[in-house]
Formats: C-alpha cells, sequence, structure tokens
C-alpha cells in the first residue's frame, strides 16, 4: 500500500485505525493497532443491514468466546509479546455476553502489558435502572463504549443514563449513521483485487484469530468454510508468535474481497438503502442526547461519493 492511499484511508475511515506492524520502544515489532473480541451469537436486535448477525444465526447459532478462549488469549498473547492498541468487544451484542465482568477482568489485568485501551460496541438496550449497578461495573473496567445511536429507542435506557457520574458519562459515545446504510453485494465487482481495505482489524474468534471481520461471513455466503477453502485465514492461539501462522495468508488479495464493502474499490458499486431502524424525531426530543458526544459516521449520498472519488485517487497513488 502506497503512502498516499494510507493517508486517505486514515481520513476516509477515521473510525478504523489501520493495522500497522511498525517498531516500538516498548513491543519490539509486535505492535498492533486493533483487535476486536467476537463475543458470541447473540443479539436483542436484527438489522437488516448487518454483515454478521445473519450469517452467525444460520451457521454459527452456538458460537461464544468462552472462559477459557479468553483465558487462553492473554496467555499466548503475553508470552507472544504482542501488544494491541486498542481491543474492542463486539459481536452479537457484547452485554449480553455471559459472565462479561469475569471475562473482561481477565483481560483487563494486563492492561498496559497486552494492550492500551479497550472499548466495548453495543446498541445498549440491556440497560434498565434495575441494572444500572451492573453496567457502572463495566464501564470502571473499560475505556469507552460506542453507543449505536440509530438504535437508540428505548426510553428506559434514556432514564438510566441519568444515573451515571459525568467521569462515567464521559467514557460514552455515539455513532450517528441516520440517513442510509451500504447494502451487501451479491456479485463479486470486477478488478477490485488487491483491495484497499478500510477495516482491516485482527478478529478474535473463538479459539484462534481472523485476519479480518469480513471475510468469515462473506466466504459463508459463496457457500465456501474458512477451514476448508482458506485455511491461512484463521491462526489458532497454541504457541507463542502464533500470528506468524498468517504470514502465508495474501491479505487483500482474497476473492472474498471483491464481495467485501470495506474495500474501497468495491464502492462504486455499492447501492445505499434507507437506514428503517432510525427513529428522528424520537432522537431529536432527547434532551440527554445532546450532553453526550457523538461521533458523526454519518453516511450520506454526497459523503459517499466523495469517498468513490478519491478512492479513485488513491487507487491511481495520485494527489
Amino acid at each position: 500500500m502506497s503512502e498516499t492511499q494510507r493517508d486517505w484511508l486514515k481520513k476516509a475511515w477515521p473510525q478504523n485505525a489501520l493495522r500497522d506492524v511498525s517498531e516500538d520502544k516498548c513491543h519490539g515489532n509486535k505492535y498492533y493497532s486493533a483487535l476486536s473480541i467476537i463475543t458470541h451469537a447473540v443479539c436483542n436486535l436484527s438489522c437488516e443491514h448487518c454483515s454478521v448477525m445473519p450469517w452467525m444465526m444460520k451457521y454459527g447459532k452456538d458460537y461464544e468466546m468462552t472462559m477459557e478462549n479468553v483465558k487462553n488469549f492473554v496467555f499466548w498473547t503475553k508470552k507472544s509479546g504482542y501488544f494491541f492498541e486498542r481491543i474492542c468487544l463486539t459481536g452479537g451484542e457484547p452485554l449480553l455476553w455471559d459472565n462479561i465482568i469475569d471475562k473482561l477482568k481477565i483481560i483487563v489485568a494486563e492492561k498496559g502489558i497486552i494492550y492500551k485501551e479497550l472499548n466495548i460496541q453495543t446498541n445498549l438496550l440491556k440497560l434498565t435502572e434495575a441494572n444500572i449497578g451492573w453496567f457502572k461495573d463495566i464501564l470502571a473496567l473499560v475505556d469507552g463504549v460506542r453507543v449505536s445511536m440509530y438504535l437508540y429507542n428505548n426510553k428506559a435506557v434514556d432514564i438510566s443514563l441519568n444515573k451515571l457520574t459525568s467521569a462515567e458519562s464521559e467514557k460514552i459515545s455515539y455513532v450517528e449513521r441516520s440517513d442510509a446504510f451500504m447494502k451487501r453485494l451479491l456479485e463479486p465487482v470486477p478488478d477490485s483485487l488487491p483491495a484497499i481495505c478500510g477495516c482491516p482489524d485482527y478478529n478474535l474468534y473463538g479459539d484462534g484469530v481472523d485476519i479480518c471481520g469480513g471475510g468469515r461471513p462473506i466466504a459463508t455466503s459463496m457457500g465456501k468454510t474458512i477451514e476448508e477453502d482458506y485455511p491461512y485465514y484463521h491462526a489458532k492461539i497454541d504457541r507463542v508468535n502464533y500470528l506468524d501462522q498468517l504470514n502465508s495468508y495474501s491479505q487483500f488479495k482474497q476473492e472474498f474481497c471483491q464481495y467485501c464493502v470495506v474495500n474501497t474499490k468495491n464502492h462504486s458499486a455499492i447501492e445505499l438503502a434507507p437506514n428503517k431502524n432510525k427513529k428522528y424525531k424520537e432522537l431529536e426530543d432527547m434532551d440527554l442526547i445532546k450532553n453526550y458526544k457523538i461521533k458523526n459516521y454519518n453516511i450520506t449520498k454526497e459523503i459517499f461519493q466523495k469517498r468513490i472519488n478519491d478512492s479513485l485517487i488513491a487507487m491511481n497513488g495520485t494527489t
């Protein structure tokens, strides 16, 4: 990837840190920007634009990151000297993950050793006045909670958040994608390899690490499996330097990259659809929302078209 392409990606996809292996005084050359933990296959919503849950409910509905999986990840990551700038819990809906506090404590015990920042991505709909104490315990363990604000439609959540202290509230941010979402691609996009990937984070899935988040659900929708058709996509965590198993994998050149919405080269072929989950008036009436930080990643047609134009410049390596 050229420096021009890398600089453009940082601007076009500010919510996603590019994975980068570089020299670091504390961690040698084992410093990585991001890892997402796929907690389980349970969610209390069914969003039309979700690329994960339709696949998980059909092919992996019994999946869960167990306590032993978490302990195994921490043990071998520490042994390997790996350090992640950011770890993010996603799912499924992480707040529905069994024994979430106990599992978080195992990871948090190694803060500063295997990671710098730990976040949760959630719809927050589990939150009620009755379990606000439980949520405060979670907030005490993590560095941030990123809420999908376009799904924010539960008045009980609104009431409960009023019980947080200002320091606790400061950890919560909202992601707004009110107008539209990117529809999944059903056909491969020609000439889209090698991909320019906007989200090349590692994914912790069960007993190992996937090299990215999109390949597993896309491969399944193509009638293939990671284990049989893409054996280098998943590195089992059972040894020191377990990520070395991914060295044989040609990232950004895989068949499923031609279907992926975060491959910038595919953007000209992607259609936008109205976001049916957004309740505009309800959000406008919620005074509480105004008191929180809002990270505006809103995808409008104008912004989307600009991304396409900018990506063409990046692909050509020009400024």
